[in-house]
């Protein structure tokens, strides 16, 4: 009976021991990971030219290069003469004002209408863009008459888990690492054209813009994976951590539309490029 307890503790002896070293084995393997992928970046410090100063009897005061001399009396400039009455020639922003160096005036006189080029369309907005896998921010402008150009950059989350590109996926399955599925990171830039279409009826300030528009999209996806030691990943973010990055890029294709309403617009959108993406957002007419 003593010989059988014996060989029992043995063996439960053995298995233990042989489980805490496969375990400090793994965990020396991740550690050897971190030191290979470490990276120490340089410290870098900004520098700010400090703005020009002139003198003024015996102070310093810095230029002020948008300063303009105030004209006490009132002088068209470069003036747009727009009818009321007329269906989409109302200025894309506040009426009887000078901004950029134009003067917007409204009349009824044909003469003076019928010589004046619309408008600038300027507007600058904010949106956002969603698919199955991700959710990019969208900044856009826009510029142009009746017909326009507008620029849009995509952007979503960078990856937060640390990466390894010396970890294989064997590593993983051999370490026990439970597969989190994939991060995506996306950038893109897109560009296209558009009309403006006039207003609807003489009492409503807004209109459609629809417009077309081609991207340009790099991909990059990682594979995640846990780490219950976390030695490849911290606690607080949950120990996971990223390997086999692979980047591609593709074209995309956006329909959409900017509704106009005095000084705001709103831009919706649909993208193809092998999967659909739904985007929104709000700007601003400068």
């Amino acid at each position: 009976m003593k010989a059988q307890l014996t060989a029992i503790l043995l063996l439960v002896s053995i298995a233990l021991f042989a489980q805490n070293t496969n375990q400090n084995t793994e965990v020396e393997q991740k550690r050897e990971k971190v030191e290979q992928s470490r990276v120490y970046p340089t410290p870098t410090q900004g520098y700010e030219r400090p703005r020009p100063l002139t003198y003024y009897g015996p102070y310093y005061q810095p230029v002020n290069p948008y300063y303009q001399p105030v004209n006490p009396y009132y002088q068209p400039v470069n003036p747009y003469y727009w009818s009321p009455n007329y269906r989409g020639t109302t200025p894309y922003w506040n009426q009887n004002r000078t901004w950029n160096n134009r003067t917007y005036i409204s009349t009824n006189d044909e003469s003076l209408t019928k010589d004046s080029k619309p408008p600038i369309r300027f507007s600058v907005g904010l949106g956002f863009e969603a698919d199955d896998q991700t959710v990019a921010f969208t900044p856009y402008m826009t510029l142009g008459r009746q017909s326009f150009m507008i620029i849009q950059y995509h952007l979503t989350d960078d990856n937060p888990n640390p990466y390894y590109d010396n970890i294989e996926t064997w590593e993983t399955q051999q370490w026990g690492d439970e597969y989190q599925g994939i991060t995506v990171v996306r950038r893109e830039f897109a560009i296209g054209v558009g009309r403006s279409i006039d207003r609807f009826s003489r009492t409503c300030h807004g209109g459609f813009s629809p417009y077309i528009m081609i991207g340009f999209p790099s991909i990059r996806t990682y594979d995640n994976y846990t780490d219950e030691t976390y030695t490849l990943s911290s606690a607080s973010n949950s120990g996971v951590y990223s390997i086999n990055e692979q980047s591609r890029t593709k074209t995309s294709f956006r329909i959409g539309t900017l509704y106009r309403w005095h000084v705001v617009e709103v831009m919706t959108q649909i993208r193809y490029d092998g999967r659909i993406g739904f985007g929104a957002g709000i700007g601003l007419k400068l």
